[in-house]
């Protein structure tokens, strides 16, 4: 951190103060064309770059809404739900004006922004409009992404880029996102502020896309047909003559080409470039000033350089030094929520204050996190909580239907034999019973999904997808008997193990959430630990009774019992149950 610090501010004042040197020197020997170098190459970057983000997210948005319908997330079949979408993405992004969906038979759905910035939804039949069926088969038939030359529509000229849609190899129909023209001159006026220059956006070869001059001029001539002003229309004849004038030099960085341009006696410096990322016909950005302004910079960075040097020194010094400073407390903070990511909350320390208050608010902030997730991870199973990090999917917590095996424990004759015992030792016990049934569930990748008085319900198969998952269940059941009968327990237990079909997930309200497994199998494996009784042996520390389900699963590994067939509360039909027996049987 302190590298990268000292890097960025030192590096950044350097680079600033430095090429600011730099530059006045050499412009002590250059004319006005070479020192449009430098201070062009920011502009006309700066100019590109702005243009790029107010356009470039209209494609982006058609790119995404086709990969939404090719992932049967977006359908233009379903109208509230797209219009739903459609909003959203309107919402999100400030400068797109406009978006619609086509369905094949070319019924449309548009979504527009008004001028008082509500969105305004319009639907159109379109049965009879052969244009846009033509143009929709185009776009089928193509199959790619195009740009729209601009259009003229409710008022407004619209950069348009469209797609079709498909799903699953069908065509479901085709989108299209627009951004307004008008806003692209209030850019060029916006940086022409910044750089004290007049930039502008020729379309093609004779129609202009922006000006800071433009939304000044009547709106009558511009329509469906005329969707731009052309040049001429602007009586600006520097960029007239641009059209025409050879190019006098171009930046080695290819950035952009000078040209110098007399008009009725001024001469002008104009900068363009020609720019091709949105469709076939080029668009040409540029900008314009009167050369006197560039001669003055000359004068004004000559009496820059002493200065400018001496502070370059300090700043570095300064920088240096305060990043050092600065480092310290970001670095610490840094290494403890890495912890905090992997769920190391035992290895953090609490983060120290500071001085500075941003720095102090985030050490508080953070120590006040760090003792409510200590408090947090004592009711969340934290390797839960970590495993389902490691997905980094979300649908591995969405709701979803799986096959997963589920294991319920309970202590035979817990609630007479706790009668006379006093609260502490009950829990006590429990909780030392508890612990080796946790050991036991998670050495075998199960997921504990709660207690339930003296039982414990755990299943597997979910979040992790583990093909075993009936034999890493009957495995941990085995382990809890042993662990059980090695130890000084007077507990007897019941296991009961079903394997089926589950719904697993994100379950509960907003506020409290739990990953959890509901369905038929948990009531089936319920029933089974219930019937268990019936089969304990007199002496016997455990029984462990599986359902055929679970037992078709198994392998050579295991050595079950038959139990008989049992009719069980809630079933019509009787189930097959077996026992799972911790030693291997010879018969």
């Amino acid at each position: 951190m302190t590298v990268l610090l000292v890097t960025a501010i030192g590096g950044l004042v350097t680079l600033a103060a430095g090429s600011v040197l730099l530059l006045s020197a050499y412009a002590n020997f250059k004319n006005t064309s070479e020192l449009a170098l430098s201070r062009g190459q920011i502009f006309m970057a700066t100019l590109k770059e702005d243009v790029k983000q107010h356009v470039e997210p209209v494609s982006d948005i058609v790119e995404f809404l086709v990969r939404q319908a090719a992932d049967g997330e977006f359908d233009p079949a379903f109208k509230d739900e797209t219009v739903w979408q459609l909003k959203g993405v309107l919402g999100s992004i400030p400068q797109i004006s406009d978006v619609a969906v086509w369905r094949p038979n070319a019924r449309e759905i548009i979504v527009s922004r008004g001028a008082d910035q509500k969105l305004i939804v319009q639907t159109d039949d379109n049965q009879n409009d052969e244009v846009t069926k033509n143009y929709l088969r185009m776009l089928h038939s193509n199959r790619e992404m195009v740009w729209i030359e601009p259009i003229r529509n409710e008022g407004k000229t619209l950069v348009t880029v469209a797609a079709p849609l498909f799903y699953d190899g069908r065509h479901i129909g085709a989108v299209a996102a627009a951004v307004s023209v008008g806003e692209l001159s209030e850019l060029m006026k916006e940086l022409g502020n910044t750089y004290q220059t007049n930039g502008f956006i020729i379309y093609g070869n004779d129609r202009l896309l922006a000006h800071r001059k433009l939304p000044k001029l009547s709106r009558a001539k511009l329509n469906f047909e005329n969707p731009l002003f052309k040049v001429s229309d602007l009586d600006m004849p520097i960029i007239g003559k641009l059209l025409k004038m050879p190019i006098d030099f171009s930046d080695p960085e290819g950035l952009f080409d000078v040209r110098e341009i007399d008009v009725d006696g001024d001469e002008y410096l104009v900068l363009s470039n020609e720019i091709s990322e949105f469709g076939d016909v080029p668009w040409t950005l540029g900008a314009y000033s009167p050369s006197a302004d560039w001669n003055s910079q000359i004068y004004r960075l000559l009496n820059s350089i002493i200065g400018g040097a001496v502070l370059l020194v300090l700043a570095i010094t300064g920088s240096v030094l305060l990043s050092r400073w600065l480092a310290a407390p970001i670095c610490e903070a840094a290494n403890a929520t890495k912890k905090v990511g992997n769920l190391n909350l035992d290895e953090i320390d609490p983060l120290p204050p500071s001085r500075i208050t941003e720095l102090n608010n985030q050490a508080i902030a953070f120590n006040q996190m760090l003792e409510g997730l200590r408090w947090f991870e004592a009711y969340v199973p934290r390797k839960l909580v970590r495993r389902l990090i490691q997905q980094k999917e979300n649908s591995s917590i969405s709701s979803q239907e799986l096959e997963l095996t589920v294991m319920f424990t309970d202590i035979v004759g817990f609630t007479a034999s706790s009668e006379a015992k006093k609260p502490g030792e009950i829990a006590e016990e429990l909780n030392e019973h508890f612990e080796i049934i946790n050991q036991c569930i998670e050495k075998e990748g199960g997921t504990l999904d709660k207690y339930i008085g003296d039982a414990a319900m755990a299943f597997w198969g979910a979040p992790e997808t583990q093909p075993d998952h009936a034999r890493r269940a009957c495995r941990a059941a085995i382990a809890i008997e042993k662990a059980l009968s090695a130890g000084d327990h007077e507990q007897r237990i019941k296991i009961a193990i079903h394997t089926g079909p589950l719904i697993v997930g994100n379950i509960g309200a907003v506020g409290r959430m739990n990953y959890t497994v509901i369905g038929d199998t948990v009531n089936t494996c319920s029933r089974i630990e219930k019937l268990a009784s019936d089969l304990l042996d007199e002496g016997s520390s455990a029984v462990i009774v599986i359902s055929e389900a679970t037992a078709n699963h198994l392998d050579k590994e295991f050595s079950v019992q038959k139990a008989g067939k049992f009719s069980v509360k809630g079933r019509k039909e009787e189930i097959s149950a077996f026992r799972l027996l911790t030693t291997r049987n010879s018969n």
